[in-house]
């Protein structure tokens, strides 16, 4: 946890010296594609640097915490702006970016069952009819260790009756049988 600060400050010098606004989504908030691709430039600016450093450790151990100490980084920095982008454009494409997002960043957060819960809760009530859902489906089955499987399967039962979109319906169904069948 000592190094969190350093990651964060290390993050802010490969972003130009500063750390980007962690309250605000981009300035073209008006504009969500505009808005999302200044995030998600952002959020690739970084990942050169961050490959670099993983593959320069020596060892698997090395590696694993190197890789948890970006995430987290990633983390302090990106979820308060992916969470305001979505705020922002609710209904758009953006925002369920946005949320696959926090998904994602999900693992690196110190209270990672409250995120997912939260952007589960807000995916059921506006999801049902996005063609988007297929991709945060594959990207919400692998939380279940964060929140549990039947909090997934829950999700993906009601995503599986109420979604009007025939394919996201049997997105739902496909994923809750992978999920339980893995091992």
């Amino acid at each position: 946890m000592r190094w969190l600060p350093i990651m964060v400050l290390g993050v802010a010098s490969i972003m130009g010296g500063r750390a980007p606004a962690q309250t605000s989504a981009p300035s073209s908030i008006d504009q969500p594609e505009a808005a999302w691709e200044e995030l998600d430039r952002a959020w690739r600016a970084i990942e050169p640097n961050d490959r670099e450093r993983i593959a320069k450790a020596t060892d698997q151990t090395t590696r694993r915490r190197v890789a948890t100490e970006i995430d987290r980084a990633r983390a302090v920095v990106f979820v308060p702006r992916f969470r305001a982008l979505a705020d922002a454009h609710p209904g758009h494409a953006v925002e369920y970016r946005a949320l696959r997002r926090l998904i994602e960043l999900a693992p690196a957060v110190a209270d990672a069952k409250s995120l997912v819960i939260e952007t589960l809760a807000r995916l059921e009530q506006t999801l049902l009819d996005q063609a988007e859902v297929e991709a945060i489906l594959e990207t919400v089955r692998f939380t279940s260790w964060i929140v549990g499987e039947d909090t997934v399967l829950r999700f993906f039962q009601v995503i599986g009756k109420k979604s009007p979109l025939s394919s996201a319906r049997a997105a739902a169904v496909f994923h809750a049988v992978a999920m339980q069948t893995e091992f």
